[in-house]
């Protein structure tokens, strides 16, 4: 891949191919985003967690100056987002999927709350209908102007529509939706897809739940340390 190449270059593949050199595995939507845009090779995360690393990339700004600095913390009302700042310039905007800036709001679907565009709480997006705010679903349905999300062991209710509904494939066809909209319509746009894959519970939907099954991965020399 795109990644593991550059990779191997900068550090060498025994540094690299840390699972074996068999564990492989084909990416090519991500090598082309890497071939055909812009791939960081230098990008540091704030804080290991996930509330306070997301409001730094929305502000630019520390966590502790966005009120957002725990787990579940509620970023602060008067926080101006890169959202915000494209918005003012005309950007159109959207954000889809986790957003997990709104306090212990669970789940807190933006289209079920409409007050939060209302009393300031859309950070510059436009668009928030598939934004919410904590949980970790595996299936979503559009059921009338709101949003449902269900649990992987649910997984039955979508048997022969997987892929409409999983929660990857779901907020991407909504995503894509947005984009395609926009440049119909000719309108500069920004769009944050926020899909809640790879995270635990580690249930994925069909064809990809068995692809890998069949191959062999190394226990790392750190993990071997580790476990002696």
């Amino acid at each position: 891949s795109t990644y593991r190449n550059y990779m191997v270059e900068k550090y060498g593949e025994d540094k690299v191919d840390v699972w074996g050199p068999d564990a492989k595995m084909s990416t090519p939507n991500i090598d082309s985003l890497a071939n055909e845009g812009a791939m960081f090779t230098n990008f540091y995360t704030v804080a290991p967690v996930c509330t306070p690393s997301r409001a730094s990339f929305m502000s630019g700004m520390y966590p502790h100056k966005t009120g957002a600095d725990k787990n579940h913390g509620r970023m602060d009302g008067d926080i101006t987002t890169f959202a915000q700042v494209l918005n003012d310039q005309g950007y159109k905007t959207s954000y889809l999927g986790k957003w997990h800036l709104d306090g212990t709001e669970f789940p807190g679907w933006a289209s079920n709350v409409p007050e939060w565009v209302s009393n300031g709480r859309s950070f510059g997006f436009d668009e928030n209908k598939y934004r919410f705010n904590r949980g970790h679903w595996k299936y979503f349905r559009e059921e009338g102007d709101s949003v449902v999300g269900y649990d992987f062991f649910q997984e039955e209710l979508f048997n022969g529509n997987h892929e409409a509904h999983y929660s990857t494939d779901f907020l991407f066809d909504k995503g894509t939706e947005f984009i395609e909209n926009s440049l119909k319509s000719g309108e500069n746009f920004a769009v944050v897809l926020s899909i809640p894959d790879p995270h635990s519970p580690n249930s994925i939907r069909p064809p990809y739940d068995t692809m890998y099954k069949d191959i062999h991965f190394n226990i790392p020399d750190t993990g071997k340390r580790a476990l002696r």
